[in-house]
Parts: structure tokens; C-alpha cells; sequence
């Protein structure tokens, strides 16, 4: 009846207990701290009261709730509900078996071993899963990094080509630009002389004509029905 697998580490924690697996090493706790929380084993402890309800008779407590036993054949789970001291699934007998607590140096039984060696197998293995996941995300950003790079080089490649395509576009803007300019300036200076030599025309018409009507003091003024016009 005594095998690794049915005995327990009993350690004090304070005014609380720790309540540890002689197998595995794994301690006693509620999957949750409501009522009717199935008791599991877990890597982290839960802290328990032991109440002492007389004849080496005890009651564990956490969160309030007393340690319940689901039923009376093997293998039945064992839950927390709120305390009832004359129910007597909830009262429980300890047989004390030695002073050893576990975490302090002793002479192991074989079965004692090769649960630690389990334990630190399992502890390795959840470590190098634990490594192969953070391999992983490290090639994963290591290729998204790259792509990054790749787009980046991309997209400076276009915007050099893009500023070579700007620059002979603004360059033959420029040319283009000052050709239309002397044009202008050409067809302006054409017009200014033309406008110019028409106006002398026009004023040397205009002598012509009144020096046809002077005379030595005669004329004194142009006649009413006298239209002028100036040739274009």
C-alpha cells in the first residue's frame, strides 16, 4: 500500500502546507479555487491548511473549500467543497512514515529515481520544445526580414529610375522652353517694327494731307463736311 505513487511530501509554507507527490514531484492543487474544483496534480504548490479534527484526523483547506473525496473505488477523483466536518469524505487519516521531506539529501528508492529522471526528462523535453518554437520564430522573422530587404532594394531601384525619367523629362522642358522663348522674342520684335513703321506711315500721311490745305495765312479752319482718315 506504501508505493511512491500513494505517499506524499507534507512541507510547511509559512502558517500554510505544500502537499507534494513522492512520484513525480508534482504538488496538490485545484484546477480553480470555486467549489467543486477538481484536485490535480500541478507544477506550482497550492498552499493548505491542515485542521486537526482530533484522533489523528485531519481536514484540508484551500480557498475556503475542504478537500472531498468523489466516491470510495479506485481511481475516484477528489474535488473541494465548502466545509462540513460530519461528512466523511472530507476527514482524512495521515500515517507518518519518516522525516524525510524530500529536499534533503537521502538515499532514493530505485522507484524514487527514476521518477526524478522522469521528471528532469519531461522538464528537457518541454525545454527543447520550448527552444524548437523560438528557432522557429526566429528563422520565420529572419525570412520576413529578408523579404523586407528585398522589397526596400526594389523599391529604391524604381525610385532612382523614376528621378533619371524626371530629370530628362525637366531637362528637355528647359530646351523646349527656351526655344519658345526666342520665338517670341522674335515674333515680338517683328511686331513692335511693324506696328512702328505703320504709325510713321500713318503720321506722314497725315503732314500730306494738311499741308495741301495751308496757305500763307488763309486757311483759318478745315471745312465742316472734312473727313480725315488715316490709312492702315
Amino acid at each position: 500500500p506504501h508505493q511512491p505513487s500513494q505517499q506524499w511530501f507534507i512541507r510547511r509554507a509559512g502558517d500554510k502546507y505544500h502537499i507534494e507527490d513522492c512520484l513525480y514531484g508534482r504538488y496538490l492543487v485545484p484546477e480553480y479555487t470555486g467549489r467543486g474544483a477538481r484536485v490535480n496534480l500541478g507544477r506550482y504548490p497550492a498552499n493548505w491548511e491542515i485542521l486537526s479534527v482530533g484522533d489523528d484526523k485531519y481536514i484540508f483547506k484551500v480557498a475556503g473549500h475542504d478537500l472531498d473525496l468523489h466516491g470510495g473505488e479506485n481511481g475516484a477523483e477528489i474535488h473541494i467543497w465548502q466545509r462540513n466536518v460530519t461528512e466523511p469524505q472530507k476527514i482524512w487519516k495521515l500515517d507518518r512514515l519518516s522525516d524525510f521531506a524530500g529536499n534533503t539529501p537521502e538515499v532514493f528508492s530505485a522507484a524514487s529515481k527514476d521518477a526524478l529522471i522522469g521528471r528532469l526528462t519531461e522538464q528537457l523535453e518541454e525545454k527543447d520544445g520550448q527552444l524548437a518554437e523560438q528557432e522557429e520564430r526566429i528563422d520565420n522573422q529572419a525570412q520576413e526580414l529578408q523579404e523586407l530587404k528585398k522589397e526596400s532594394a526594389e523599391k529604391d531601384q524604381q525610385l532612382s529610375e523614376l528621378n533619371q525619367v524626371i530629370n530628362k523629362l525637366l531637362v528637355r522642358m528647359a530646351d523646349g522652353k527656351g526655344d519658345a522663348m526666342a520665338d517670341f522674342r522674335r515674333n515680338s520684335e517683328g511686331g513692335v517694327e511693324s506696328e512702328v513703321s505703320s504709325l510713321r506711315e500713318q503720321v506722314s500721311r497725315m503732314e500730306s494731307f494738311l499741308s495741301q490745305w495751308k496757305g500763307v495765312g488763309e486757311i483759318h479752319e478745315m471745312p465742316n463736311n472734312m473727313t480725315l482718315q488715316a490709312g492702315k
